[in-house]
């Protein structure tokens, strides 16, 4: 099972801008800071059920440093499932430089590891 600290970062992963936001108490600019702790959290704490939700999120949102470090959190969580989604992302965001590089790096420091995708 999940323990709540990470299942309280996902909440704030997976809360659509549109209908929950702002977060209780707190104002967009808040939130918005809150969620990329959040995103950089479950990268730096390996939460491997978060691989979707944070691919998912760079599409969603059109807030750039959101993207980045959710590009780059991926790199942090070593399965085969966040190498695949940061080449997508890689492939996806060519336009953006800052995603797609945070998204190579990724790519690069998984396959460092012996994890590659597929």
């Amino acid at each position: 099972g999940f323990r709540p600290a990470e299942q309280a970062l996902l909440d704030i992963v997976r809360a659509d801008d549109e209908l929950s936001w702002p977060l209780p108490g707190m104002s967009f600019a808040q939130s918005v800071a809150i969620r990329r702790y959040a995103v950089s959290a479950l990268g730096l704490m390996g939460v491997d059920c978060a691989v979707d939700d944070l691919e998912k999120l760079v599409a969603r949102t059109d807030d750039e440093d959101t993207q980045v470090r959710a590009a780059a959190a991926l790199g942090e969580i070593a399965t085969t499932a966040s190498a695949c989604a940061a080449a997508r992302l890689a492939r996806r965001f060519e336009e953006s430089p800052r995603v797609a590089l945070a998204a190579r790096n990724s790519v690069d420091s998984l396959a460092a590891r012996g994890l590659f995708a597929q």
